[in-house]
């Protein structure tokens, strides 16, 4: 302890034992100030099919094709199906769930190896692939990478329907440096969509200033 250790592992500790100790350390790790850290803006709804895979999916594309840095990554969290396959025409085999299989000896260079990459320069990560859409997936872990994919992005554009699972919402919203929730202008899609905000607004700590409207469908007489 004196001489920096905070936490240990018993030698006979099993392989997950292990694993879970090395994840609770990268989850205090800091960036050196020299680092800067990727963006992330995040793009939600509180009911699904109201526009946000679209319009993120064009964000990204824009933003990799018109941006000053190359290394834009749009990361579907989506709690549906992804539909990053459809959106772009691509075959995409790695996933959050390959990357979280690989957290221990994951770096920037392989990541960017294994991550599929549109023809506009736009990396593109689903939260699962076909083969693999059943397995669960922690919030826990799913905050530890996307603090990581941070170091490894300049910019992460995420559809987080996985925001609409308050039990999700806490872990990943601490990382996300803006929240654009996108409703359309419909009378319970803006009460739901007031109801995902106020949540968050009421367990204080500062992060309600991230949440942005978009109303889509606006009609300035209604």
């Amino acid at each position: 302890v004196k001489a920096g250790a905070n936490d240990f592992v018993d030698r006979q500790a099993s392989p997950d034992e292990i694993r879970q100790a090395v994840i609770r350390q990268m989850r205090q790790v800091r960036l050196a100030p020299s680092e800067r850290p990727g963006r992330v803006l995040a793009l939600a709804s509180a009911r699904e099919n109201e526009g946000v895979s679209d319009l993120a999916a064009n964000l990204a594309a824009y933003m990799a094709t018109n941006d000053m840095t190359n290394d834009v990554l749009l990361l579907d969290l989506n709690l549906e199906p992804s539909l990053l396959e459809v959106e772009f025409d691509v075959e995409i085999t790695y996933s959050v769930r390959d990357a979280l299989d690989e957290l221990l000896r994951l770096d920037k260079s392989t990541l960017h190896d294994v991550v599929v990459r549109h023809s506009c320069g736009l990396y593109l990560l689903p939260l699962t692939t076909k083969n693999r859409d059943e397995e669960e997936i922690s919030p826990q872990d799913l905050a530890t990478l996307i603090g990581m994919l941070r170091s490894f992005f300049s910019v992460i554009v995420v559809k987080a329907g996985c925001l609409r699972d308050r039990y999700c919402q806490s872990y990943p919203v601490p990382l996300f440096d803006k929240i654009v929730v996108v409703c359309p202008q419909l009378i319970g899609s803006v009460r739901d969509a007031r109801a995902l905000i106020s949540d968050e607004l009421r367990k204080g700590g500062g992060q309600g200033a991230k949440f942005a409207l978009v109303v889509s469908q606006y009609d300035a007489n209604i």
